[in-house]
């Protein structure tokens, strides 16, 4: 089932398709390369292991995120569990912590992390990290632009979140311009908690 997608604050952001997902299989057991991100189609966020997809509407545990895409995908390693509307992915056990970088720290905080695919005129897309107390707050400083991600991901995105992002709840390091050897510049580097 497809829905129309209306905008809320940016053109690109989307709400989430109301209607229940249809049951799933499982996910297979162990640890999997997996790409994360929203699909557009069917108003859900979606994990792709392969060429199999699961679609699901709440996001919960620890990752480690490998990398992005252009296209707004996120590429990460851990086991997931799909249980109803529920992916929860567990770190792989035999992962090494990621390696602290250079670059302007952040503390542990609840950040939005999301893809802007509609930027302003003459700019590619990018990908943000908005820390979401700061931005209640009125802090302008809340949201910073990056080339991607990298790390080991807290994740937090629960059911009650309709709209298209995902959280990091830890800290973060936003590396040198030229870091992760990225046009851009800098990354985010999360770390857990």
């Amino acid at each position: 089932m497809t829905t129309e997608v209306e905008p809320l604050i940016h053109p690109e952001a989307q709400f989430q398709n109301p209607a229940p997902i249809k049951p799933q299989s499982p996910i297979p057991a162990g640890v999997h390369d997996m790409e994360i991100s929203w699909d557009r189609n069917e108003g859900y966020m979606r994990v792709i292991i392969g060429m199999k997809k699961w679609w699901f509407k709440e996001l919960l545990g620890k990752a480690q995120i490998l990398g992005v895409t252009s296209k707004g995908r996120m590429n990460v390693r851990a086991i997931g569990v799909l249980t109803g509307e529920q992916l929860v992915l567990y770190r792989d056990p035999d992962a090494e912590l990621h390696s602290k970088v250079k670059g302007i720290s952040y503390p542990a905080s609840y950040q939005r992390c999301c893809f802007r695919r509609n930027p302003p005129v003459g700019q590619a897309p990018d990908w943000r990290v908005r820390d979401e107390r700061k931005t209640k707050q009125g802090d302008l400083s809340a949201i910073r632009f990056v080339g991607g991600y990298v790390g080991d991901w807290n994740i937090e995105w629960p059911a009650q979140d309709p709209v298209a992002h995902v959280f990091h709840s830890g800290p973060w390091t936003e590396c040198a311009v030229g870091c992760f050897m990225h046009p851009k510049g800098g990354f985010a580097h999360f770390y857990e908690s």
